[in-house]
């Protein structure tokens, strides 16, 4: 079974120059795939694609043999998880916070809680705890991430991700600040 297939997709920022143009292929459950190429060859763009923050102007991307378009957002944020090139955060989240972060998509009754109150469980911490200690970054749970090596905070995002428990995980330049 493929767990994402895509065919013949093209796509450009400015509707001129194609980015990426006929891209086809299949990734089936259980394997790996690497995507390699030199700076702004369209690696990013594709991943992008693939969680539908941009949509194709041609082609297809199915999951699981089901048009990417067809899924609801919090459909593909409980499948699909992304780990950037640089998080961007710049808000002194503790570790715990920002791993917990992976747990939303599960979590319907976040809008419905007063200001203040936490929105995970006992389970969506486990799974927290359970992901910074296979990423070895459970000593750090209380320590704001703005304040981690380039290395440490690759390995909160990427607990995150995994906390997350998605199906598929894409990972932009993933070793990259890893100590």
């Amino acid at each position: 079974m493929n767990a994402l297939t895509i065919k013949n997709v093209a796509f450009s920022y400015d509707n001129t120059v194609p980015m990426l143009r006929d891209v086809s292929f299949d990734v089936h459950v259980g394997e790996f795939l690497s995507v390699v190429g030199p700076n702004g060859s369209g690696k990013t763009t594709l991943l992008r694609l693939l969680t539908r923050i941009y949509v194709p102007q041609h082609g297809t991307i199915s999951l699981t043999e089901r048009n990417l378009n067809d899924y609801s957002r919090s459909d593909i944020a409980k499948r699909i998880t992304f780990v950037p090139q640089d998080s961007g955060i710049l808000l002194p989240f503790t570790v715990l916070e920002v791993v917990l972060m992976g747990r939303a998509p599960h979590n319907t009754r976040m809008a419905l809680l007063p200001v203040g109150r936490a929105f995970e469980n006992a389970h969506d911490r486990e799974i927290a705890f359970k992901m910074m200690k296979l990423t070895d970054i459970e000593h750090l749970a209380h320590q704001p991430v703005t304040t981690l090596s380039g290395g440490e905070r690759q390995r909160v995002f990427i607990a995150r991700a995994l906390a997350q428990e998605p199906e598929i995980i894409l990972l932009d330049e993933p070793n990259a600040h890893l100590d």
